[in-house]
């Protein structure tokens, strides 16, 4: 199967910024006397960001002392934590609806390697390229490591970006002021289709167990006015939980308030009536375009 897009395959020794290395036994050995928090399982890779010019070795000498490598965690478990910064949430795994679409740009600019105010730069799931799942490169995670480590890096690297993925990496990590031309998911209808599918992956629970739950902020402050805390109860529970205090619609909103006025009109209209009347309204056809009409009004 061939690599994503955003990879190359890996054709000289020498190191690149962008390759992906695979958290070996030696790589974790490594990493334990330097800096233990690196080991963490969330880790699935490491990503060199050391610049490319500083690996290439010229009479037997590198331009850098150091080795810098960024941690790679998969997006899902991050995808929480960066929701809470930017949406409204209700508990921890649910938000309300309205800041939907927050979450949306949010994602389509980690896709296009956009989102600078994270520090995070998109990993394509490619077992090929040692990216076991869709993940992110952490770029304000970062070890510096000495070059004697080179040789155990090159034995552990599994992955390389593309040449212009490597720049737009380069352009992260320096935090210049302009804008490498890497492509977008849009440059084809095929890859806009594929990042819908892949905003959808993370936010759509029908898609995902592990995604967002988004609750319409009519039954969050329905709820409330009840006296009733949404923080009370859990992720698995809170949808169904709140749609017990949907509000009615608004046909039938406007249906009660004519049979209440029915009602005064007729001191006591018979039973039977005052049924065949509400459900000649909830089926009219006329009744309903008025309400729609009166909707944009």
């Amino acid at each position: 199967m061939p690599l994503h897009w955003t990879y190359a395959d890996i054709e000289e020794d020498t190191l690149f910024q962008g390759d992906i290395v695979e958290p070996t036994d030696e790589i974790l050995s490594a990493l334990r006397g330097i800096q233990p928090s690196f080991l963490a399982s969330k880790y699935n890779a490491y990503i060199l960001i050391t610049q490319s010019c500083d690996l290439v070795p010229y009479g037997g000498k590198y331009g850098t002392e150091y080795l810098n490598i960024a941690a790679v965690c998969p997006l899902q478990i991050v995808l929480n934590a960066l929701l809470s910064r930017i949406c409204d949430p209700i508990i921890v795994g649910a938000y309300f609806k309205d800041s939907k679409g927050k979450a949306d740009s949010l994602l389509k600019r980690v896709f296009n390697q956009n989102e600078q105010a994270f520090g995070l730069f998109y990993l394509y799931h490619d077992d090929t390229a040692g990216i076991n799942e869709h993940s992110v490169a952490l770029l304000r995670e970062v070890l510096t490591l000495p070059i004697n480590h080179y040789d155990l890096f090159k034995r552990a690297r599994r992955g390389r970006l593309s040449p212009e993925f490597r720049s737009k990496l380069c352009w992260l990590v320096g935090n210049l002021y302009s804008r490498v031309g890497t492509q977008d998911w849009y440059k084809s209808k095929e890859r806009e289709k594929e990042l819908e599918k892949l905003v959808d992956k993370f936010l759509d629970i029908n898609n995902n167990p592990y995604a967002p739950i988004w609750i319409p902020n009519s039954l969050i402050n329905t709820a409330k006015e009840e006296g009733v805390d949404p923080g009370q109860f859990p992720k698995d529970q809170i949808y169904s939980k709140m749609e017990s205090y949907k509000p009615p619609s608004v046909k039938e909103q406007a249906v009660q308030v004519a049979s209440d006025i029915l009602k005064k009109i007729m001191s006591s209209p018979d039973e039977n009536f005052q049924k065949l009347f509400c459900h000649r309204l909830r089926n009219d056809p006329l009744f309903a375009k008025a309400l729609q009409q009166a909707k944009y009004e």
